[in-house]
């Protein structure tokens, strides 16, 4: 997944970092820092959105959430029944 909001390896400017906040607003995305445990992309690796050899690979970690996000919380389908509880 690429998208000009999310992710450069190139340092940015001041004017660029504030476009992309301005930009993430306009659209409606919250920016988020999380910590992954080691277990957390073990069951990345174990359902097969993570690479074994990328489990420390941020990039990749992140592709797979995203991967993992769609999947789960497709706003298309219903929740599974038990979540109804």
């Amino acid at each position: 997944m690429t998208d000009p909001v999310v992710a450069s390896s190139v340092p940015l400017t001041g004017s660029q970092r504030v476009r992309r906040v301005r930009e993430r607003k306009r659209k409606d995305i919250i920016f988020l820092s999380i910590e992954i445990l080691p277990a957390e992309r073990d069951a990345l690796i174990r359902i097969g959105l993570l690479n074994q050899a990328d489990r420390n690979d941020k990039i990749a970690v992140r592709d797979a959430l995203y991967a993992y996000f769609e999947r789960h919380l497709d706003p298309e389908t219903l929740p599974p029944p038990e979540w109804s509880r």
